[in-house]
């Protein structure tokens, strides 16, 4: 062996000594049990479901989880991360979980309690402290009188923004309480939803947060969902960013120091990227049920929403393992007005259309908001009285969740069929019958022909039945009832709940 070759031979084996004095730490801090950041201290777990807990730690690594009386072990598998199910136990006052691997972690005053994930754009977005004063401009109600105080066993969990490429498994953020003074900053739907629920439940509530404005459906929906179909494959793969690129963007998003900076559309726009940043990490934590806002972002892209709105209920009841999650969603509400002549081809009023037809899905509950919006016609800006949608969630889920008698039954079209010259359009769900709210005549109805041409029809209501005439349809076939981007709706239960925007002409 030359001079050269034995010095070259001897720096490769220091670089190389080097290197593993480097990985060898390494390799031990990922040996350590880490838990997704949604089991952290004051965390709630839901009553009478089995606890499961998941993380991340060494493959072949076993790692052990203790709560109350109930304890179980797992070996961790090739891919590094653990899934354990603990039976039910106990479910009166706190606990601590200890977990064990090489390392030992212990999350403190753990309660049982109701676990609702509520989700989507700028209605659930929207901060306590800012719907508290549009409350006290325009509204009326506890909020508007400053009432903004939660009980003190009211938990909300909120992950920081994260649009990721590919699926999360550990995740960020941390509970907090509600009464606290960083949960002001929190969604006020989902904090008045569980105000409202705790004062008939009278349990432990716990709302997992997790919204974004200005994001469309397809970065809610998981890689394994938008590969359901042809369709929404191409969908995926469309809307997905190479490496390079999208570290740019989340770089650029991240260094910025404008706390209110919104990420870039390329982010928003990319195929599963709030589904893998911030869904997946809280995966599969047991739910009671889920509340979803969202559409406005989609508003470019009806005949895609219809195309991708039922696969994210699937996605979302396969993400958290619970085949019968119960999904309650609320109808997007007003837009600001268009002409006339453009109300016809409504984005808006397709997308409800489309959220209309997905309340057949099992345990699927639609609520409808466009009567509880009020446009400002000078700046054509939108207010919603998020108190009002707030009470009408929690009725609904009062009503099918939890026994408690409450309205929550919108009025719906059953059937329609001609009658002379004019339409019969028969009501379900009304109850005690319908009522017209606002000046009289009726309005919001609209007639056509078979050439889809419609007219505003005059109403008349008997019981749970309009009767529909227009005199410049004399064969009408198709019916509209609150159709446009901010639809008049007139027609109400006797119990006060709206009757559903429909059409039957697509």
């Amino acid at each position: 062996m030359t001079k050269t070759e034995s010095h070259f031979r001897r720096s490769a084996l220091i670089l190389l000594a080097t290197a593993l004095s480097f990985l060898m730490p390494l390799s031990k801090a990922e040996a350590k049990v880490t838990l997704a950041k949604i089991f952290s201290d004051g965390a709630i777990f839901q009553k009478d479901k089995p606890v499961t807990v998941f993380g991340t730690a060494l493959p072949g690594e076993v790692v052990t989880v203790e709560l109350g009386a109930a304890k179980g072990q797992v070996v961790v598998g090739k891919e590094s991360r653990f899934v354990l199910t603990l039976p039910m136990i106990p479910q009166s006052g706190t606990y601590d979980m200890k977990v064990t691997g090489q390392n030992t972690i212990t999350v403190k005053n753990i309660r049982f309690g109701q676990v609702w994930l509520v989700a989507g754009e700028a209605v659930v977005d929207a901060a306590l402290e800012d719907e508290a004063a549009l409350e006290k401009k325009f509204g009326s109600g506890e909020l508007a009188d400053g009432n903004l105080a939660m009980p003190a066993d009211i938990m909300v969990f909120k992950p920081p923004v994260s649009l990721k490429r590919n699926p999360e498994t550990i995740g960020e953020g941390q509970w907090v309480s509600a009464g606290s003074a960083e949960a002001t900053r929190y969604s006020a739907l989902g904090l008045l939803f569980a105000r409202e629920l705790h004062r008939h439940v009278r349990e432990p509530i716990g709302i997992i947060q997790v919204s974004l404005p200005k994001v469309p459906i397809k970065s809610w929906i998981s890689p394994t969902g938008l590969d359901t179909n042809g369709d929404t494959r191409s969908m995926a793969a469309k809307n997905a960013l190479d490496e390079d690129f999208y570290n740019k963007l989340w770089n650029e998003y991240c260094q910025s120091s404008d706390p209110k900076k919104e990420p870039a559309t390329g982010l928003t726009n990319m195929a599963s990227g709030i589904s893998n940043g911030m869904l997946a990490p809280l995966a599969p934590y047991p739910l009671k049920g889920v509340l979803f806002c969202q559409g406005e972002s989609d508003l470019n892209f009806p005949v895609q929403y219809k195309t991708l709105f039922p696969v994210l209920l699937k996605d979302l009841r396969r993400l958290f393992a619970q085949e019968q999650l119960p999904f309650y969603y609320v109808q997007m509400g007003a837009q600001p007005s268009q002409t006339a002549d453009k109300e016809n081809m409504s984005a808006a009023a397709s997308i409800r259309h489309t959220q209309y037809k997905a309340r057949i899905a099992p345990k699927s509950y639609l609520i409808v908001s466009t009567d509880l919006c009020h446009e400002d016609m000078k700046s054509g800006s939108i207010y919603m009285s998020v108190e009002e949608l707030a009470k009408r969630v929690a009725n609904s889920t009062l009503a099918t969740l939890y026994k408690v008698p409450k309205p929550y039954l919108y009025p719906i079209v059953e059937y329609v069929e001609n009658e002379g010259e004019g339409i019969k359009v028969v009501f379900k769900n009304a109850g005690r019958g319908l009522m017209a709210k606002g000046e009289q005549p009726v309005k919001g109805f609209a007639l056509a022909g078979h050439d889809h041409k419609f007219f505003d029809a005059d109403a008349k209501i008997e019981g749970n039945t309009v009767f529909l005439e227009c005199k410049y349809v004399k064969a009408p076939r198709y019916v509209r009832y609150g159709w446009g981007n901010n639809p008049i709706l007139t027609i109400f239960s006797l119990d006060g709940l709206p009757a559903v925007p429909y059409t039957n002409d697509r």
